[in-house]
């Protein structure tokens, strides 16, 4: 009985101790995340800020933004290119995007995938994150919503139209389109213990930049009470559930 007693002893105090290192190794994760999100932004907005105040030649513009971006690279694990940020102001969606879906990167950020086209360029775009991080605000997301993507050159606008749950294997998702689209991939269910078994799509044409002073365009295109209820189908949070499926490459967190 004492035997009985130090073992289960020895061994509360290993879990114990293990617990201990997984809870401190998530919060440096999520504290490092963070502080690298403000680093970005606040370099973002710096950029910005120049082009909209200066008053130089494009030339001289142009070498110093890429002279900016250059720093930027070389402050980054594999030289990751930052793109910009994405926010979804109803939500309180706010992300730095980078030019990465590797693991270790999209730990920090949230990641296009290189294949797709980058803002400005039309086509499709597509991104990646965590459910349970930088796109865990998604399961608020409904039809109407508008999301905004800002880069050094300008800014982007895109409103949901489109919201489904697919296989983990397919890549159509990330196909090309014609006209400018912005796609969401990240894992599903959101509240899922361990590797999710599904993908959750969000889907969003570009709609024109508001003029200042303008209402938001949620306000405006949140889509009806019918439309939404038409949205709700069998799968769990009113999701539609398409047979062909996503292939994130990112991970299934």
């Amino acid at each position: 009985m004492m035997r009985a007693g130090v073992f289960l002893a020895v061994v509360e105090r290993l879990l114990f101790v293990a617990g201990g290192v997984l809870l401190g190794t998530f919060l440096y994760h999520r504290i490092e995340a963070e502080l690298f999100e403000r680093e970005q932004t606040r370099r973002l907005e710096e950029v910005r800020a120049y082009l909209e105040n200066e008053e130089e030649t494009s030339d001289e513009a142009a070498v110093d933004v890429d002279s900016d971006r250059a720093d930027e690279e070389e402050s980054l694990p594999g030289g990751i290119e930052i793109l910009g940020r994405i926010t979804a102001p109803r939500i309180g969606l706010s992300a730095v995007i980078i030019d990465s879906v590797e693991p270790p990167q999209l730990d920090l950020a949230v990641g296009h995938f290189p294949e797709t086209p980058l803002f400005g360029e039309g086509g499709n775009v597509a991104l990646a994150g965590h459910r349970d991080f930088h796109f865990a605000p998604l399961r608020r997301l409904t039809l109407g919503d508008t999301m905004i993507v800002t880069t050094v050159a300008s800014e982007y606008y895109y409103v949901v139209d489109s919201l489904t749950v697919v296989d983990p294997s397919a890549v159509h998702v990330l196909d090309a389109t014609e006209k400018p689209r912005l796609t969401l991939v990240t894992c599903y269910p959101f509240d899922y213990v361990g590797p999710a078994p599904h993908r959750f799509i969000v889907r969003a044409s570009e709609i024109p930049k508001p003029f200042p002073g303008a209402s938001p365009p949620e306000e405006s295109r949140s889509g009806s009470a019918s439309a939404r209820a038409s949205h709700e189908s069998s799968l769990p949070g009113g999701f539609s559930a398409d047979a062909r499926s996503v292939s994130a490459r990112s991970g299934s967190r």
